[in-house]
């Protein structure tokens, strides 16, 4: 084993037990997750004041082209932000579990599913919560990387799905409350934990 292996594969144990790493990825993909989201939003409204204009050619930038079509993207980012929360979590849980010199994540760690890995650290989800978790599964799964999912069966239950939710604010500077909220119980979770450890 190459020097270079010996570090990485050190680097990789001592990441893969330690939970702040996976809360620092969370904090940097929500960020870009809310430039890119407020991005979308913006680009939206120019384009609603453009089309109530009478110009003749109603031109829209590449640009803006690019800002309107953001929106999956910002959610993928949005929802693996959560997933990285929710590891982090596991983590602090089960971090004692999880032995040396492994080389592969455990099953738990390699799951897009949020429901799932909620499940694993017995997160306390309303109806809403669990709405929202299932909505950026979607885009973390499939929905902000490809056009369509890995098989029709996940594309008809996609279409099926009643798990259509309508945000009650959904304005560029702030995450819709509902969002918000999730977010707030997922972090307050984490400072509870931290809390437990230290003690």
């Amino acid at each position: 084993m190459s020097n270079y292996s010996k570090v990485a594969t050190s680097q990789f144990d001592i990441i893969h037990k330690n939970y702040l790493p996976w809360f620092r990825k969370a904090d940097q993909l929500v960020n870009s997750s809310l430039l890119l989201r407020q991005r979308c939003i913006l680009a939206r409204k120019k384009l609603d004041k453009l089309m109530q204009t009478d110009q003749k050619e109603k031109q829209i930038s590449k640009e803006m082209e690019f800002d309107l079509s953001c929106y999956q993207e910002a959610s993928m980012l949005f929802g693996l932000a959560i997933e990285n929360v929710l590891k982090g979590l596991w983590i602090i849980i089960n971090g004692k579990k999880i032995k040396n010199d492994t080389k592969k994540l455990e099953m738990v760690l390699k799951s897009h599913d949020l429901l799932k890995i909620s499940e694993e650290i017995n997160l306390e989800l309303n109806d809403e919560d669990e709405k929202i978790m299932q909505f950026f599964t979607e885009y973390v799964m499939w929905k902000g990387r490809y056009p369509i999912p890995l098989d029709a069966q996940q594309y008809i239950e996609h279409f099926e799905s009643k798990n259509i939710i309508k945000f009650v604010e959904n304005n560029e500077n702030d995450l819709p409350k509902e969002i918000k909220n999730l977010w707030r119980k997922l972090i307050s979770t984490r400072d509870e934990l931290l809390k437990d450890q230290k003690k």
